[in-house]
């Protein structure tokens, strides 16, 4: 492959790597807000899942619902904005595979540009919108339910234990009398 078209490739690559990144710029306190959002509103739902034992049946069909579409819309906005990152990554093993006669200065100036220069969407350059991030939140979701749930386990185990307390100062003082 000749040296002209690689730089024409090059030049494709950074007018796509500008227009993801004015669309970061642009969208990315949205995206900060919907992933903000969207984690907090799975807490919530885990929260009072874990929480409100005597739900009714309609609040129980609710959560669930509820906790599927909120769980479904983040991955979905988390894999669809992922694949911009995986898919600027998409040519390297096209560049590491250009025979050593062909490789040129532009082979390598495109190659520098994709290794250095991450394409990807952000949340206000807290996190960058990767497939890995859906591992991260996963974890994160996990994390909190497990935290949740121990902290439910011990306060249902001191409402028992102090519901004991009172039922034997009761009988205790009912002896006394």
């Amino acid at each position: 492959m000749s040296l002209e078209f690689w730089r024409e490739s090059r030049i494709r690559y950074i007018k796509l790597s500008f227009l993801v990144k004015n669309l970061d710029e642009k969208f990315s306190l949205l995206m900060l807000f919907t992933f903000f959002n969207n984690v907090y509103s799975i807490c919530c739902l885990l929260y009072r899942a874990l929480k409100w034992r005597d739900l009714t049946t309609i609040h129980t069909i609710y959560n669930c619902a509820a906790f599927i579409l909120v769980t479904v819309r983040l991955y979905g906005i988390c894999l669809a904005a992922g694949r911009i990152h995986d898919l600027s990554k998409d040519i390297l093993p096209v560049l590491f595979s250009v025979p050593s006669q062909s490789y040129n200065v532009e082979v390598h100036r495109l190659f520098l540009q994709i290794w250095q220069d991450p394409v990807s969407l952000t949340g206000s350059r807290f996190f960058s919108i990767t497939r890995g991030l859906v591992l991260k939140i996963t974890g994160t979701i996990f994390t909190y339910e497990i935290v949740l749930a121990q902290f439910n386990q011990i306060s249902t185990e001191n409402e028992n234990t102090t519901r004991q307390s009172a039922c034997i100062s009761s009988s205790v003082a009912h002896r006394e009398t």
